[in-house]
């Protein structure tokens, strides 16, 4: 199978997605094409026909690229362009194109920068017998610096901070392949966020890019071992092609035309309508439990005793303190342990075994070895402690009577 970063990206999101596109090869419904795809592929578009131009020494004025612009977009429009966005038409987005474009254009004319070498141009990368394919939106060489540039359009209207393009990578794959065709270590990556006028650029070392080689080899190695398939439900579902035969979303779409009378007939339904019924008698009836176990506790605290006799049967109530880890917490004790160089040690610990450590201060320092891990500092303890929240717990037990 050749694997490109979309195939690799879309097993990460769905692995079952990824089994009916590549594996199974079904061909999808027809769906709708959201308008945000459909704007970034008229920009893309545009640009491209710019950068295609200079290179035959032809420099398009800008009332000419967002004539061409318009034109391929109405070209293009059609009623299965979805817009999710309430309140906005296609007029809307068709004018951020031709902002993103014209901001463009004047930051970078007259486009002599460096030298185009290919437009949508098709890389291949090689690693360890896998062939991964791509296509970069604009391959260019600098001679004053002797460095490629790869160029990646951006029309989204979340700007990448610059730490997270250090681990983008899908432009990181494309500059394996470049250094490899041009046997060059100069590459630059470069993302251009039309919406922002804002250029990330970076240059990927040696070392990142053995890893980058490491971590997708083991992605592939993973796809290749895999054998469930399972499907992964997450935000995406709501863009994907195969909803209508997927076994997360396949009974919804069965049923969610049919009249009324027919979906409350529908034995799945009813089977799901029973088990939430039942569900909620049994949050009712544990609540109800809560409740009673509580004035039980609180009944037996005033007549001072710990077991209470019923019909037959015998409650006896178990009050114990314990000291637990508060949710927000969490990292300070983290931190505090990790001063003392005791974290590897805590890691070890589980919660019962902390709390015992925490509750048996002080220590006797006459017999250190008393039990199987060594005594931690006093200070050590008093602001662990601090960091703790007590809590009383409380068990009731029942037992059957003896007839007697």
């Amino acid at each position: 199978m050749q694997y490109s970063h979309s195939r690799l990206s879309t097993f990460e999101q769905c692995p079952l997605r990824f089994k009916y596109h590549y594996i199974d090869e079904i061909e999808p419904p027809e769906i709708e094409e959201s308008v945000e795809a459909f704007l970034g592929s008229r920009v893309h578009e545009a640009l491209e026909k710019l950068y295609k131009d200079a290179k035959f020494q032809k420099v398009l004025a800008l009332e000419e690229l967002l004539t061409y612009y318009n034109e391929i977009w109405k070209k293009n429009w059609g009623p299965a362009i979805k817009i999710v966005k309430a309140g906005y038409t296609e007029e809307n987005f068709c004018r951020m194109g031709e902002a993103y474009i014209e901001a463009y254009y004047k930051r970078h004319a007259p486009f002599n920068q460096a030298k185009t070498v290919g437009l949508e141009h098709k890389v291949l990368i090689e690693l360890n017998g896998h062939t991964l394919l791509g296509f970069i939106d604009r391959l260019s060489y600098d001679p004053r610096t002797d460095t490629y540039e790869i160029h990646d359009y951006k029309t989204s209207l979340h700007l990448m901070p610059d730490e997270t393009a250090r681990t983008d990578r899908q432009l990181a794959l494309y500059s394996i392949a470049v250094r490899s065709a041009y046997k060059t270590s100069r590459v630059k990556l470069i993302w251009h966020f039309l919406a922002f006028e804002k250029d990330v650029v970076i240059e990927k070392t040696d070392a990142e890019l053995e890893e980058l080689k490491r971590d997708t080899l083991h992605l592939i190695k993973r796809i290749e071992g895999e054998r469930d398939f399972k499907p992964r439900v997450s935000a995406l579902c709501d863009y994907c092609e195969f909803r209508p035969i997927c076994p997360e979303w396949k009974h919804l779409y069965k049923v969610e035309d049919l009249p009324p009378s027919a979906y409350a007939n529908d034995t799945g339904v009813q089977l799901v309508n029973r088990y939430v019924e039942l569900q909620d008698k049994v949050k009712m009836l544990s609540a109800e439990q809560e409740e009673v176990k509580k004035a039980l506790t609180e009944y037996a605290k005033r007549e001072g005793v710990t077991a209470v006799a019923g019909s037959g049967f015998k409650a006896r109530i178990a009050t114990y303190g314990d000291l637990k880890i508060p949710k927000d917490r969490e990292d300070d004790v983290r931190a505090l342990l990790q001063e003392y160089n005791l974290w590897s040690d805590a890691s070890r610990i589980d919660m019962f075994r902390l709390r015992d450590i925490v509750q048996s201060y002080p220590f006797n320092p006459d017999n250190p070895n008393d039990s199987s891990w060594k005594p931690w500092p006093p200070e050590l303890i008093k602001r662990l402690a601090k960091l703790l929240k007590k809590e009383e717990n409380v068990r009731v037990y029942v037992r059957k009577m003896d007839n007697e």
